[in-house]
């Protein structure tokens, strides 16, 4: 019982794409992630170009029809070409890093901060046409810059495969409906069946 159970609930998680590696994507695409630039001309948040491009690295790794070039051999080109943060922005630039490390495709971008709200815009780039594949952008809080690249690294991965983003499961209503009924089945099974395992006494005979 609670085999069945657990096979229903991960059949609804991996349907839905809650479970992104049980996901069936028919194109892998090999993707660099370079630093995002800072175009706020304040370089007190020159750190979040790097954190925000491995929180997006970080983030597309886990899904499924994605492999990342590991960033050591990515900054070793950069460093080799002699290029600056200014640079990657150019997509001419970013195909010429991509093609270096053998990826498909680069994701590229930049971000702003204005009164503590960030705003990062980001392009995927085909390596081998150099069209743009996907550009989206999310906003959110500086101190919540985790969330805002969540956000932009799923619209990234939904613009790239092709699929719909929804409510993740576990917001829907049918879900929790799903959920108690599975709890209340399994609850009856457990307390009420097992006494009628056994047969019935039969009843006493009717007065003659």
């Amino acid at each position: 019982m609670k085999k069945l159970i657990s096979m229903g609930l991960v059949g609804i998680m991996a349907l839905n794409g809650l479970w992104p590696g049980v996901v069936l994507c028919r194109t892998t695409h090999v993707i660099a992630v370079l630093d995002f630039y800072n175009t706020t001309g304040q370089s007190t948040y020159d750190y979040l170009g790097r954190t925000i491009s491995e929180a997006v690295a970080t983030n597309l790794g886990k899904l499924k029809g994605v492999e990342l070039v590991e960033r050591g051999l990515l900054m070793k080109v950069i460093e080799e070409m002699k290029l600056s943060l200014i640079g990657l922005v150019d997509p001419r630039t970013a195909v010429r890093v991509g093609r270096a490390v053998g990826a498909t495709a680069v994701v590229l971008g930049s971000f702003t901060v204005i009164d503590r709200d960030l705003r990062i815009n980001a392009r995927v780039v085909e390596v081998e046409t150099g069209r743009i594949l996907a550009a989206e952008s999310a906003d959110g809080k500086v101190h919540k810059v985790s969330d805002v690249t969540d956000e932009l690294s799923l619209k990234l991965w939904s613009s790239l495969t092709g699929r719909k983003l929804s409510k993740p499961i576990y917001k829907r209503w049918w879900f929790w409906t799903f959920v108690v009924g599975v709890g209340y089945t399994a609850a009856a099974y457990q307390y009420h069946l097992p006494p009628f395992k056994e047969p019935l006494p039969m009843p006493p005979p009717p007065p003659q």
